[in-house]
């Protein structure tokens, strides 16, 4: 079905979505939709993404996918050729070494349908919510693949805590402001957002100026 849909012309994606689109459309503006309903998440993205003329066929994946909401801390693991969406709020992603991603909707960037479906696994999945194990000030996020890892720390004002670089690694503040030091380079990460990369070989000691939350990207 998921690729009947992708595959399907323009004209039958019209037919077929344009009369669930004006039953939902008008329960989202009046606010008559949850966010655990499908519906919701449909008429959010007809009022996104479509043009005059062309409703987009990636609505039909609202309903093809699993609805999955995430709390603070925690994770999902894609594995290659499921197709997903992220639809709201903050994500820290990683992924293994890639060349290319491929769209088949809900974007205002290049679609490539047929492409993305030689690359799809079109099969039921079952997501798996990951919870981290914790440590002292770490989060680990053991995903099922060699390629990379994944560590949260949450600090508080004046904490300080030394690592040990072993390959290629990037960190990313989320919130507060830390200061990372190795030997005579000093970098200050004042505001969210903000990455900094380190080199294996390197120790790093990292101080909260103020509570702070950062992760860390490395390859294996």
């Amino acid at each position: 079905m998921y690729q009947l849909s992708m595959e399907m012309p323009q004209e039958e994606v019209n037919a077929l979505l344009q009369p669930l689109l004006a039953r939902i459309i008008p329960l989202y503006q009046n606010n008559q939709l949850e966010k655990t309903d499908e519906n919701f998440w449909a008429a959010r993205a007809a009022l996104t993404f479509g043009r005059p003329g062309v409703i987009d066929r990636g609505i039909f994946s609202v309903y093809f996918f699993n609805l999955l909401h995430l709390t603070t801390g925690q994770a999902i693991f894609q594995d290659a050729g499921v197709p997903h969406a992220y639809l709201e709020g903050q994500n820290v992603e990683i992924m293994a070494s890639s060349d290319n991603v491929l769209r088949g909707g809900l974007t205002t960037k290049h679609i490539d349908t047929v492409e993305l479906l030689k690359h799809t696994r079109c099969e039921a999945t079952h997501p798996k919510i990951i919870k981290p194990a914790k440590g002292k000030s770490v989060q680990s996020y053991k995903a099922p693949v060699k390629d990379f890892t994944l560590n949260s720390y949450q600090l508080n004002k004046g904490e300080a805590i030394t690592l040990d670089i072993a390959t290629a690694e990037i960190f990313l503040l989320m919130q507060g402001k830390v200061t990372l030091q190795s030997k005579k380079i000093k970098v200050a990460l004042a505001k969210p957002n903000i990455t900094a990369a380190a080199f294996a070989g390197a120790t790093v000691t990292i101080k909260a100026l103020e509570d702070a939350w950062l992760f860390k990207a490395a390859a294996r």
